[in-house]
């Protein structure tokens, strides 16, 4: 992907993820999890979801950690309750 194509695809990734609801930006996270699959294009789209999760001003410290950018292991299945990513598994 030349530079061009990435500038492109990080605005098209950002207007995507800013015209969500917020359950719908949910799912979208949910379901890039456990994909195995790696590149430039997932890389910049999941940045483009971190970064408008953290817009919204939401506690996304379940999924992330100082180790990791974000977590994509299907454990991190999660729901937004009052702002907060809150894993499944621990409601």
């Amino acid at each position: 992907m030349d530079s061009q194509s990435q500038i492109d695809w990080e605005k098209e990734c950002s207007n995507y993820f800013i015209n969500k609801t917020e359950l719908e930006l949910v799912e979208s996270y949910n379901n890039t999890l456990g994909i195995r699959a790696w590149g430039i294009s997932r890389s910049i789209y999941i940045k483009a979801m971190k970064t408008e999760m953290i817009n919204r001003g939401w506690d996304i410290s379940s999924i992330t950690s100082n180790d990791v950018y974000i977590h994509l292991s299907v454990e991190y299945r999660c729901v937004l309750i009052n702002k907060k990513l809150i894993l499944v598994n621990q409601k």
